[in-house]
């Protein structure tokens, strides 16, 4: 069960990515896509290491995952879609993994999440 939770975070992007392609809204797609690239960008100015132990060589802050969940709870929050809490907890379980096993910080997934929700919310309520 952990292999198929690892295999499973490893992929939430791109599984995230194909549900909005899935659902034709190429516009949030867009905006995602976007929200990585400023992860790349913010990863590159703020230079902040992984915790100790972790095997990842790049730079933990902010996490990549925490901030495309957070990205894509808010747009599900926002086209009103019923399972938006079942992606919450989701979410909760992803962001958990990320520091469970020591891939980031808590402030690195915190920092993560809240900016994922935050250009989410603005960028697609700017939209």
């Amino acid at each position: 069960m952990k292999k198929i939770l690892n295999i499973f975070n490893s992929y939430s992007r791109i599984l995230i990515g194909i549900f909005f392609i899935a659902k034709k809204q190429n516009t949030i797609f867009l905006l995602y896509i976007l929200n990585l690239i400023l992860n790349v960008i913010l990863k590159l100015f703020i230079r902040q290491k992984r915790p100790p132990g972790s095997y990842h060589k790049t730079y933990g802050m902010p996490s990549g995952h925490a901030q495309a969940i957070g990205f894509f709870l808010i747009s599900q929050i926002i086209n009103k879609n019923k399972y938006w809490p079942l992606i919450f907890i989701y979410s909760l379980q992803l962001l958990h993994s990320r520091i469970i096993k020591q891939h980031h910080t808590y402030q690195q997934v915190i920092i993560g999440y809240l900016l994922g929700i935050i250009t989410g919310y603005y960028s697609l309520t700017l939209y």
